[in-house]
């Protein structure tokens, strides 16, 4: 139940299937201390929660953002990521709001997407989980070839070992 006082508040939904934090924002942000809320909420549910980081969708269907507060909101936000989550995804983002997530990327760094539904978004993690296992299983094939290549090296040179006797 969101508190009277508060602008907003953040449902955090777990899935151990697609092992995937779903978090479902409701949040006007329109001061500083509306900000300070919003990130407090994110820490409190993630300090301690998950032994590594997680992987993060975010449904923004009711997320609202003062322009005003654009520059402070990208520190935070990307602090956020960084420290809790290794990829993040964005469903119904409204207009001004995506607009501000994209000229946030180019300006400082950090994800920039947005997906018309969460199962889109499903699919484009299992896509991107999919393409970094092929890339780390890229990475280890040239360190087999060349230790394959070391062993046969190895093997024309006689072992040393040490006089039995």
């Amino acid at each position: 139940m969101k508190d009277e006082r508060m602008k907003g508040e953040i449902r955090f939904q777990y899935s151990c299937v697609n092992d995937v934090v779903t978090a479902y924002v409701d949040w006007s942000l329109q001061t500083p201390e509306d900000l300070q809320v919003w990130a407090l909420q994110y820490d409190s549910y993630f300090k301690g929660r998950f032994p590594t980081k997680v992987d993060l969708i975010l449904e923004l269907t009711n997320f609202r953002l003062s322009p005003r507060l654009a520059p402070q909101f990208r520190e935070i936000r990307n602090r956020i990521l960084r420290d809790y989550t290794n990829r993040s995804y964005r469903v119904n983002e409204p207009a001004m709001e995506r607009a501000m997530m994209y000229a946030g990327a180019v300006l400082n760094g950090g994800p920039a997407n947005e997906f018309d539904s969460i199962e889109e978004a499903l699919a484009a993690l299992a896509a991107d989980r999919e393409a970094d296992a092929e890339a780390e299983r890229g990475s280890l094939a040239p360190l087999a070839r060349a230790d394959s290549a070391a062993s046969a090296v190895r093997r024309g040179f006689p072992s040393w070992r040490p006089p039995q006797g």
